[in-house]
């Protein structure tokens, strides 16, 4: 690689700082402050070339196309100069995968809830009513029987407009949010209100939330917040994955839906190398917002104290990042850890829920064990609505089942009673 190159790979993402530091009218390019983020082998294998992404001061996005580091600079940067927060090379989010995926498994279908001592909070009348988690992920089938009287409903969607056509279906920006007809959530890789789920990774994650407690044909998931409502939030376009554009704007989505719907979490089972300036400001937006993010550890046995993974890996104080343990509450094998990076572990491993198809599976993996504290997270809220971000994240790390060889900055693993008791 020559030092071109070397240069064209740092510019993929730029800090910029005001043009006032530089003393000038027109700042020159050495104006830029560069992101030692860019450094890492693995930002650039899954950086998508020649692709940028411009965040401007406003918070609004933009997708642009440059060929080499002069050509971003001087045809996308500099005209808009006092405009830019931040660009970053777009980058492709691989699709969320688990662990293992079981149609029938050993491990009793309730273990987890039963683990958690969340009939406790139950017994108490707690069950994350009032709450509303987003679920940014594949999408969700929003018409699964434990599912389809648990999803939020955008109110300025519905009912019949002018012309007397049903608002879900009309074509029409019938609230003005930008978005057509997303009555029950928006899919942000196909920009349409499609939630079509086909992989099961994202209803599976919902009904660990918030599945109602009935029985369906003699099948039942019991979620941990029965009571709370799901935001679906699709950002990812199949096997293609995701990319920054498409999480970020899934995260505006939950700014944009947050007073209506009462959002208090989102449940981001999913992550990467994914070494994102832009992505980290959109989640410190939700912090500013009093919104809490629960993020997956990952499945590849690392300590992500030094191989890092996105988002869980960005040092923000209302990210709570969950690691796995087994039905035998060790830390599982596939589970990645941390001592700084891992803020606690929950069950993740032959996980009973909803799939497509309006099926039930168990499956494992850390983005298993995230909805258990995103769903956790919403109980607590039910008990206190005035409680914030903060607070519950204490609650979630210092009311959890304590062992020292829990690899996590609580070591512990959620225990929701113990939770209450903090709160």
């Amino acid at each position: 690689m020559d030092v071109s190159q070397g240069m064209f790979y740092k510019i993929v993402r730029l800090i910029l700082i005001s043009a006032l530091v530089a003393g000038c009218e027109n700042p020159e390019p050495n104006s830029l402050k560069f992101s030692n983020k860019t450094d890492d082998p693995a930002c650039r294998d899954s950086a998508i070339e020649n692709e940028y992404v411009i965040m401007y001061k406003s918070g609004q996005l933009k997708v642009v196309v440059a060929h080499s580091k002069q050509e971003l600079i001087d045809k996308h940067i500099t005209p808009e100069f006092d405009d830019i927060e931040v660009v970053d090379q777009n980058i492709q989010l691989s699709a969320p995968t688990v662990a293992s995926i079981f149609t029938s498994a050993s491990a009793s279908e309730t273990w987890g809830q039963e683990d958690i001592s969340a009939q406790n909070a139950w017994d108490q009348g707690y069950m994350g009513q009032d709450i509303t988690v987003a679920v940014i992920d594949s999408g969700v089938n929003v018409n699964h029987p434990s599912l389809k009287n648990q999803i939020a409903l955008n109110s300025g969607e519905l009912g019949v407009d002018s012309s007397g056509n049903d608002r879900r279906f009309n074509g029409i920006d019938d609230d003005s949010n930008g978005l057509i007809d997303d009555y029950q959530g928006y899919n942000f890789a196909s920009l349409t209100p499609d939630n079509i789920e086909n992989t099961g990774h994202g209803t599976h994650v919902a009904g660990i939330i918030a599945s109602e407690h009935t029985s369906f044909g003699g099948e039942s998931v019991l979620g941990v917040a029965p009571r709370a409502k799901i935001l679906p939030i699709d950002f990812i376009d199949g096997d293609a994955g995701g990319t920054i554009v498409t999480a970020s704007h899934s995260i505006d989505y939950v700014l944009t839906m947050r007073a209506q719907h009462n959002i208090k979490v989102v449940n981001a089972s999913w992550g990467g190398p994914m070494c994102s300036t832009i992505l980290e400001n959109k989640i410190a937006e939700l912090l500013s917002n009093e919104i809490l993010f629960v993020a997956a550890a990952g499945n590849d046995n690392l300590n992500i104290d030094f191989s890092k993974q996105y988002p869980a890996s960005y040092k923000l104080e209302n990210i709570i990042t969950v690691g796995s343990v087994s039905t035998f509450l060790g830390m599982s094998s596939f589970t990645n850890y941390g001592d700084e990076s891992v803020d606690l572990f929950a069950p993740g491993e032959q996980i009973y829920s909803s799939i497509f198809n309006n099926q039930f599976a168990k499956m494992d993996g850390t983005s298993m064990a995230t909805p258990f504290v995103s769903g956790a997270a919403a109980v607590l809220w039910s008990k206190d609505p005035q409680a914030s971000v903060s607070d519950i994240k204490q609650a979630l790390l210092m009311g959890g089942t304590h062992s020292q060889y829990y690899r996590s900055s609580s070591q512990s693993r959620l225990n929701i009673s113990g939770s209450l008791n903090e709160l």
